[in-house]
């Protein structure tokens, strides 16, 4: 389910104001970071009945469940939403909604690809796994590729820690930067 939850902070930094340990994926946040974010968390209601008044809309829950999909839209949308100013949550869900909008309709012309990570970082990437590969950077050392982590976090690593070669990621992203 998913909820708007505040930021609370702690001795160890900011933690969202969620029950003890109950499981989390932070899905976005405003540009004014550790204020409140869209969560998509496990939580049992019936323990926890003020959360129910923090469920995003159904419409928004949709469109949610739809992107995790299609991994490359919640990442991108989540990223590109951190940069604009919002004064409301409701301008807030509005623009990330448009924006998971616009990439899921996008996805056909899309130059997202899935590619097998070849290198393994604990807790971070798994060689095996296949990753969504949305965009390409020639100018950085190592040749570096974003790619779309489970928790729907872009990181960028060198190009050879993926099954992947220049020509293909050129063909994709330059010109689209």
């Amino acid at each position: 389910m998913y909820y708007f939850v505040d930021w609370k902070q702690t001795g160890e930094g900011y933690v969202p104001a969620l029950p003890e340990g109950t499981s989390y994926c932070l899905v976005a946040e405003p540009a004014a970071a550790h204020t409140y974010g869209i969560f998509d968390a496990r939580v049992d209601e019936d323990e926890y009945p003020a959360l129910k008044q923090q469920r995003v809309s159904q419409g928004l829950s949709d469109l949610l469940m739809a992107a995790e999909q299609y991994a490359p839209a919640l990442a991108v949308a989540r990223e590109r939403v951190r940069k604009i100013e919002c004064a409301s949550r409701e301008l807030f869900v509005e623009a990330f909604a448009a924006l998971i909008r616009q990439l899921l309709a996008a996805q056909r012309e899309s130059p997202y690809f899935m590619a097998m990570a070849i290198r393994d970082e604990v807790g971070y990437k798994s060689a095996g796994t296949y990753y969504w590969i949305v965009g390409y950077r020639p100018d950085r050392v190592g040749m570096e590729v974003a790619w779309v982590a489970r928790d729907f976090i872009i990181y960028c690593d060198a190009m050879s820690d993926f099954d992947c070669d220049k020509e293909l990621l050129e063909e994709r992203f330059l010109g689209r930067l």
